[in-house]
């Protein structure tokens, strides 16, 4: 209660200030510009110990960020292309291009060493990379055949990877890929607007299958895979207006929808370039209107996010990354830029304030405010995965509104009742799993 209480008093300061201030719980402390100016931001950022590995167009900055307020460039590892992915197995750093792997010995800081360039056996297209632990999964077309194919690399010794190749089952649009589990998520931005599960469970024989997208939206270029999340911009069929679907990939073969965020300035949530994730935050590089900015926003109820802080307007760069080094977040800019943020009160929520383990019982936690107007937000403990009717029903028992009805993920989940169309008195909430939980709880609306 104490983490909502909080939560609730935070959204409605950050309302308040929506068009007083340009910044919330966010300062701009520095910028770091990197020796190579033809720095182009490609992908995440990775750490070991006091030291940062910044990937770009054209090799790799490594950064001491033992003070992270002041980071201080080390060394430049240049490699001549493009790269997609950074990996370290001790002193070993493996860099993914595009249609190379290449291996460096970076045992000595000043001195790193190329042990060897190893290619891929694909066309010249290359390939998309994602990874997962020591495991690379790499797809791309191998030339003459009809479907594209997986390489899977074991980088456990670095030095000589064990790999198999084998062909999907189907054609799909060769894009990003992002790897959970034992699936791989990809997808087509180009008409037709596809998203894409490929089941690697049997690397011999991976399969693929669509994602599901709500009626009435369209996939628009944008998905990322963070923790057991996937978070995905969508547009609106019949207009421009813009979000972000969120869906829980516990069952990763059978994502289920979460939540939707519209996009819009009262929000302060827009079409996010890049995103980070650190525990229940998510920290968002966005744009809007030509003007970037920096958002974060509290996600330990995903179908009530919390912006707990904003920066904006960032100067126009359209590429970039984000990547969180002990209470700052840096922000890799096209041109060789790493513009640096101090975001402590913006993650200022105790830790403590947010149960740990899983409820276990099914139950209405908390219904507040009680009595309330125009809306109330309804908690619920769900000790497990669970097929979830939340409704609402007059004194005289007729359903007045349906809240939910559909499968959500175990944990402590957030709605919101509405009743800006309803006339005051006393209504009833009620939640019901089959053969779980069947319960009521009274409420008033007070206009």
């Amino acid at each position: 209660m104490k983490f909502l209480l909080r939560a609730f008093a935070l959204f409605f300061l950050a309302q308040s200030w929506c068009f007083a201030q340009d910044s919330l719980n966010i300062y701009h402390v520095g910028a770091l510009i990197l020796s190579e100016a033809n720095h182009i931001p490609i992908s995440d950022f990775v750490r070991s110990g006091d030291l940062l590995y910044y990937p770009a167009a054209f090799g790799v900055t490594v950064l001491n960020v033992n003070d992270p307020e002041n980071p201080v460039e080390t060394y430049h590892i240049p490699i001549g292309t493009g790269n997609q992915l950074l990996h370290l197995v001790e002193d070993t750093l493996l860099i993914f291009g595009f249609r190379h792997l290449f291996v460096f010995d970076v045992s000595d800081l000043a001195n790193p060493v190329e042990i060897t360039t190893m290619p891929y056996p694909f066309n010249d297209d290359g390939a998309s990379v994602a990874l997962r632990g020591n495991q690379a999964y790499l797809l791309g077309m191998i030339e003459d055949e009809e479907f594209p194919s997986i390489l899977y690399m074991d980088i456990t010794n670095p030095l000589a990877p064990d790999t198999m190749t084998a062909q999907l089952d189907t054609s799909i649009y060769l894009g990003s890929i992002y790897a959970f589990e034992e699936c791989l998520y990809t997808y087509r931005h180009a008409n037709p607007v596809e998203l894409f599960i490929i089941d690697i469970g049997d690397h011999e024989n991976p399969t693929v299958s669509n994602f599901p997208i709500p009626e009435g939206t369209r996939f628009n270029r944008s998905l990322k895979v963070k923790g057991n999340k996937a978070f995905i911009i969508y547009q609106e069929w019949n207009n421009s207006n813009t979000g972000t679907h969120v869906y829980s990939v516990s069952e990763p073969l059978n994502p289920q929808l979460l939540t939707s965020w519209s996009h819009n300035s009262e929000n302060h949530l827009y079409q996010w370039a890049s995103l980070e994730r650190l525990n229940h935050y998510i920290f968002l590089h966005e744009h809007e209107d030509g003007e970037y900015g920096l958002s974060i926003v509290n996600i330990y109820y995903p179908q009530s996010p919390v912006v707990t802080g904003w920066y904006q307007p960032l100067e126009h760069r359209y590429q970039s990354t984000l990547y969180y080094v002990d209470g700052y977040i840096y922000l890799g800019m096209r041109g060789g830029t790493i513009d640096i943020f101090d975001v402590t009160e913006s993650l200022s929520v105790d830790d403590t304030d947010i149960p740990e383990d899983l409820p276990t019982e099914w139950r209405i936690m908390s219904v507040f405010p009680n009595p309330f107007n125009p809306s109330t937000s309804i908690v619920l403990a769900l000790p497990e995965s669970s097929d979830l009717t939340l409704s609402v029903h007059n004194i005289y028992g007729q359903q007045v509104a349906e809240l939910v009805s559909g499968r959500y993920q175990s944990g402590y989940q957030q709605f919101t009742f509405d009743g800006s169309e309803l006339s005051s008195g006393i209504y009833f909430i009620h939640a019901s799993v089959p053969g779980k939980m069947d319960e009521v709880r009274k409420v008033v609306l007070m206009k």
